[in-house]
């Protein structure tokens, strides 16, 4: 890893000390041995592909070697800035001169910030007050040559002198690496964050283009907004990256002439797989980037999701999510290759240095498990990767031994939250590893077996259980199981709060859904994406009504347990098909009508409506039973438009929609014009999007139902 220095506080040369960096770049080379002494590719170049730089504008080695001819010599040589005169020599003496610091200074990329009489040309700069971070190129007069630095959690001030605003940045800056390596790739990486420009523009290495992808999604599932013209670029450089790696792989291998080995070739198709799995993705969010662009940035979002040119699917945002682990998947098969007589059963996995944290958690909840205590607390171990929210984290286990017996075993964990109380045998097993939970039934780290599938996966499964002496309990979560016949049962947990809902496989082996929590009032909040689902529309805030003095609470995407059961049955079955379907209105967090002051007109006060949803649980008159959604097209995606002047609309699809619909317990629907199963083709204003409406849900209700999760 990188090597890092605070500079210290007088004007004097920066010293270097062993720290962390914010980027956390790898670039110690791995120690392997090159199959071909020859080889003129460098080994690191191979296994260090997260360092790649990546830009989704073209820049050339050109571009970039004349603007390091620009930016070398110090600019504001022998002027006072930030109360120190700047000099390209070596001074102890302070010519403090106070300059006048005012407001925030903002947007300083390409611009200069000065910390005790050095020069920092800003490459990066996000954040505002005294929370700026970012990276620069300093002016360090001991190599009369700019250095990489970094700052976190700064303050920098606008401040004006000689007629010019500059920067004054707080004392939080260290500076980038001791080896000339490390300096000349970070220096090479900032160069081309400076010349990354232009509206909605991405520039970093290949690992933060990847972190980028996982966080668009997470935006998305959280209901915010995101840049699609930026979200695009970020794939078209993670790309770039991709394609760069899979071209040094080559040469490495073929010394340029040789020809690829077949299990190298393999390798190679895989690494081309990734990059144009991530097409589709980046072809649905370019359909939403308008087709003219305001130069102000990235900042200046002009349309946003959720809208309705093209919606990501879920698919597509797992392609997103998985990215980075398929780079890794196939690094890892890279380096077993040029190192096949490593025994790696039980050892530290060679793309990670350490995995001593790794083998401390398990055997911390193992040993949690066997005396039954109340409850262990993980915390970030000293030196290691922290915990950060939402973070992945692979794990360098390569095996454990049960027995004297080695099980090779590589595995993913996903913290929530940095510190954790986990409380033995409070765990959910999944169709990939186990989830852990605190005393809320609430997900706090997620153990995850990689690179399996089929039998193994089970039995590597059933082997990791037994090691950490997973003991099973009386059933806490409430659990409906929805079988391919379309019954649905239900069997109650001691939890009546946690639901968790199954759907068959074959015989006892079913796939888990989804976890749902049930409000005070009873409904649970239906999520707003998913496996062939999706939504529409905003979220109505709700309030007390003043037209009808009732308490409508938020949100509008409520239903019954029951009817939640049922809607998923029809998504899974039309998930089958490969179809999509996008939910609008269900009812509110009361089991009330959505509603919002926003939606009263002139007109819904003169009908006395007001701009409540009828029929959706006004007064509690069907509450948390009906749903709305758009229908199908001909590629069987939700789309906005009338079925009677739209030529998507497909009504051999939406037939079938409502047909399984009906068998689930969906028997009051709307389809105006339509003889579709359940539905009253009389009731108007439905051309543009249909009604489901719960009327006959059946719900089976047993003591017990032995069961296993795939």
């Amino acid at each position: 890893t990188s090597d890092w220095s605070e500079l210290v506080s007088l004007p004097s040369t920066p010293a270097i000390a062993k720290n962390e960096s914010p980027k956390v770049r790898n670039t110690t080379p791995l120690n392997t041995n090159p199959p071909s002494p020859t080889n003129t590719t460098p080994i690191d170049k191979v296994l260090n592909p997260f360092d790649i730089p990546v830009s989704s504008e073209t820049i050339t080695d050109d571009q970039i070697n004349t603007r390091i001819g620009e930016i070398r010599d110090l600019r504001s040589r022998n002027k006072i800035r930030c109360g120190y005169s700047v000099s390209d020599g070596i001074s102890c003496e302070d010519n403090a001169v106070n300059t006048n610091q005012g407001d925030d200074f903002t947007n300083a990329k390409g611009k200069y910030v000065f910390i005790n009489g050095y020069e920092i040309l800003v490459t990066r700069d996000a954040g505002t007050g005294n929370a700026h971070t970012g990276e620069g190129l300093l002016y360090y007069p001991l190599l009369g040559t700019r250095i990489p630095v970094a700052w976190q959690n700064a303050s920098i001030y606008k401040a004006t002198d000689d007629g010019e605003d500059f920067g004054c940045i707080s004392d939080k800056v260290i500076a980038i690496g001791s080896q000339n390596g490390v300096v000349a790739a970070d220096y090479r990486q900032q160069v081309i964050d400076l010349l990354t420009s232009g509206p909605h523009a991405y520039s970093g290495n290949l690992k933060e283009a990847l972190a980028e992808l996982k966080k668009v999604v997470a935006d998305l599932n959280a209901g915010k907004t995101i840049d699609p013209a930026y979200a695009k670029n970020v794939i078209d450089a993670a790309q770039k990256g991709i394609e760069e790696w899979k071209t040094t792989v080559s040469k490495y291998f073929t010394n340029g002439t040789a020809p690829l080995p077949p299990e190298v070739q393999q390798i190679l198709n895989s690494i081309e797989a990734i990059k144009n799995a991530l097409n589709a993705p980046k072809d649905c969010l370019a359909q939403n980037i308008p087709t003219t662009t305001s130069p102000s940035g990235r900042n200046n979002i002009i349309r946003l999701f959720p809208i309705d040119a093209c919606t990501l699917s879920a698919e597509q945002k797992s392609v997103l999510e998985a990215a980075k682990v398929e780079v890794e998947k196939e690094l890892l098969k890279i380096y077993k290759l040029l190192n096949p007589d490593e025994d790696y059963a039980c050892n530290c996995s060679p793309i990670v240095s350490d995995c001593t944290p790794i083998i401390l958690y398990l055997e911390q909840i193992k040993k949690a498990n066997n005396k039954k205590q109340d409850k262990i607390t993980i915390t970030k171990t000293e030196g290691k990767d922290k915990l950060a929210n939402d973070t992945d984290w692979i794990s360098a286990l390569n095996g454990i031994e049960i027995d004297g017996k080695c099980f090779k075993l590589s595995l993913e964990f996903k913290f929530n939250g940095d510190s954790k109380e986990l409380f033995p045998n409070n765990y959910k097993e999944t169709k990939d590893g186990f989830e852990l939970l605190d005393k809320e039934n609430k997900t706090l780290l997620v153990i995850k077996i990689l690179g399996e599938s089929g039998q193994n996966k089970y039995l590597l499964q059933a082997i990791l259980k037994k090691h950490l002496e997973f003991r099973d309990e009386e059933t806490t979560t409430t659990n409906y199981f929805i079988d391919t016949d379309r019954t649905i049962r239900l069997v109650k947990g001691t939890s009546q709060s946690t639901i968790v809902y199954y759907r068959q496989i074959e015989g006892t082996e079913y796939e888990r859904l989804l976890q749902l929590t049930i409000n005070e009032d009873g409904y649970v909040n239906f999520p707003a994406s998913g496996n062939h689902f999706n939504r529409y529309g905003g979220i109505d805030e709700g309030g007390r009504c003043p037209y009808t003095n009732e308490d409508v609470g938020f949100g509008d995407h409520f239903l019954t347990p029951d009817a939640a059961a049922a809607l998923l049955g029809v998504i899974s079955e039309i998930g089958d098909e490969g179809w999509e379907v996008h939910l609008g209105d269900m009812s509110s967090e009361n089991g009330s009508d959505p509603w919002d002051i926003n939606n009263v007109t002139t007109r819904n006060i003169a009908n006395k409506t007001y701009g409540h949803h009828a029929g959706h649980g006004h007064f509690g008159t069907q509450s948390g039973v009906n749903i709305d959604f758009r229908y199908l097209a001909t590629n069987g995606v939700s789309f906005q438009g009338r079925w009677d002047t739209d030529s998507r609309f497909d009504d051999d699809k939406n037939r079938a929609f409502f047909e399984i619909a009906n068998a689930y317990g969906f028997g009051r629907n709307y389809a105006t014009g339509k003889d579709y199963a359940g539905v009253n083709p009389s009731v108007p204003s439905h051309y543009d999007h249909g009604h489901l409406g719960g009327n006959h849900i059946n719900i089976i209700t047993t003591e017990k139902f032995k069961f296993t999760v795939k």
